[in-house]
Order: C-alpha cells, then structure tokens, then sequence
C-alpha cells in the first residue's frame, strides 16, 4: 500500500541510468529461482543479443520483472515452464514473461491493471492476489514511457508483458 501511495502522489523517483540487460535478466532469474524450484517449475530466460544496454530504472525494471515471474510461477501447474523474454520489436523494446498456467478469461484481463482486481483465478496454493503488484508495475512502466499488456487465454497460459520506447535503448559502441 506504500508503494502505490507514493506513486499515486506523484512522488515516484526514479534512479535512470545505463542498466546491462542480460545481467539485470540474470539477476531476476537467479531471484525466481527458489520459488520455481518449489513450484517445480522451469525457468529459462531468452534475450535478444541486439539489447545489451538500456538506459532504465534499473531496481524498478527489476521488480517489475520479479512481479510478473512470480505471478508466473504462483499460477504454473507443477513441472511447467515459465520463460522470461527480452527483444525488440520495430521501434519498441519488449519484455515478457510466459507460463502455461490456466490462463485468464477474456473479462478479467479488461481489469488486472486496475486496483484491488485479483487474477480472478486462484495460485498454486489456492491464495487469491488483490493485485496491487500488477498496478505498481503498470505505473513504474508508464513512468519509462512504457505500457503493460498481457496475453492470455484459457486453459492455454499467459504471457505478461510491457513495451518500453525505442529512446530507451543504448546504441553499442564501435570498437
């Protein structure tokens, strides 16, 4: 509840500085993992080589991903797969997290951004969520210029994700 009260008063700080991305993927990865291995579920992490650097929020860009893995795993069947993404698409950069879980009805992806919504299905564990997480990470992305988006279907998993403008990346340096 801290969290959205300081973003929602406009008093969000923001630390821009240049951030590597396959270590800041690793650093997620390595986060996840003790909750996939207890889940049993896989995790693996897919980067474009054409994204090394990006000048973000690190730590903020961080816990977004951390967000959205750990929803990931929380609704991943036992033995699944969740795979974390990086790549550029046209003039925007992308990240993505992807399960197999049981996906989420086309009603209530209208309002997992919206506070208080839940998932409207239920973790592994049966806890519910009142995704407040899914909100912070909506406005720590619209604070880079970003946009949140998921893509799901039932029965067939999801894929969370958010864009971030193309002026975000750092072009690589001739040698």
């Amino acid at each position: 509840f801290l969290d959205v009260s300081i973003i929602e008063s406009g008093q969000l700080r923001m630390n821009i500085r240049e951030v590597d991305i396959p270590d800041l993927l690793e650093r997620v990865q390595q986060n996840l993992y003790p909750a996939a291995t207890k889940g049993n579920v896989t995790l693996e992490t897919v980067t474009d080589p054409d994204l090394r650097s990006l000048r973000i929020d690190g730590g903020k860009i961080e816990q977004v991903l951390i967000n959205l893995g750990s929803n990931a795993i929380e609704h991943s069947p036992s033995g699944g797969r969740v795979i974390i993404r990086s790549l550029r698409v046209k003039e925007e950069i992308r990240f993505q997290i992807e399960d197999r879980g049981v996906g989420i009805s086309p009603e209530m992806q209208t309002k997992l951004f919206s506070p208080f919504s839940g998932s409207g299905s239920s973790k592994r564990d049966g806890e519910r969520s009142i995704g407040l997480g899914l909100i912070i990470s909506r406005k720590i992305i619209e604070a880079h210029g970003g946009a949140m988006y998921v893509e799901s279907e039932p029965g067939a998993g999801s894929t969370f994700g958010f864009t971030l403008p193309d002026s975000v990346l750092i072009p690589e340096q001739a040698e």
